[in-house]
C-alpha cells in the first residue's frame, strides 16, 4: 500500500508529458492562422487588382481597340498583383456598355496547414463588372 502512494504522489514528469501532448495542436493552430491570413491578404490583393482592371477598362473602352484594351487591362491587373503569385490570368468580356474583368492567380501556401486543405497553391479569382456609359465622349 505504501509503494502505491509513493508512485501516485510522484508527478515530476507530468508537465513535460502534457506539453508534449499539447505542442503539436498549438503549432497546427498557429500555422493555420498564419497561412489563412496570408491567403486572405493575397485574395484581397487579387480582388483589388480585378477592380483596378475593370476601372481601367471602363476609362479606356471608347479609346482603345479590343486588343489594346485587353493588353492595357492585363498590365494594370499584373501591376496590382503581389509579386509571389503564379499563373496570372486576365480576361475581358462585354458589350459596349458593360465590361467584366476577371483576374485569377495561384498563391503559394506557407505551411502544411493550408497545403493540407488547398494543396501547395491556392487559386484566387475575382470578377468585376464596370459600366462604361456608352464609351468615352472625349470630354
Amino acid at each position: 500500500m505504501r509503494s502505491i502512494r509513493r508512485i501516485r504522489g510522484n508527478e515530476s514528469g507530468q508537465a513535460v508529458v502534457e506539453f508534449a501532448i499539447v505542442l503539436p495542436l498549438m503549432l497546427a493552430i498557429l500555422c493555420g492562422m498564419l497561412d489563412f491570413s496570408w491567403l486572405y491578404l493575397n485574395t484581397c490583393r487579387v480582388r483589388f487588382a480585378a477592380y483596378e482592371g475593370s476601372r481601367c477598362a471602363a476609362m479606356y473602352a471608347g479609346i482603345y481597340s479590343p486588343g489594346e484594351l485587353e493588353s492595357a487591362v492585363a498590365g494594370t491587373v499584373e501591376l496590382n498583383l503581389p509579386d509571389n503569385v503564379t499563373d496570372v490570368s486576365v480576361s475581358v468580356a462585354g458589350n459596349g456598355d458593360c465590361i467584366t474583368v476577371t483576374a485569377g492567380c495561384g498563391i503559394p501556401t506557407l505551411t502544411f496547414a493550408a497545403a493540407a486543405a488547398y494543396g501547395r497553391t491556392y487559386t484566387a479569382s475575382c470578377s468585376y463588372t464596370a459600366f462604361c456609359g456608352g464609351g468615352n465622349t472625349g470630354q
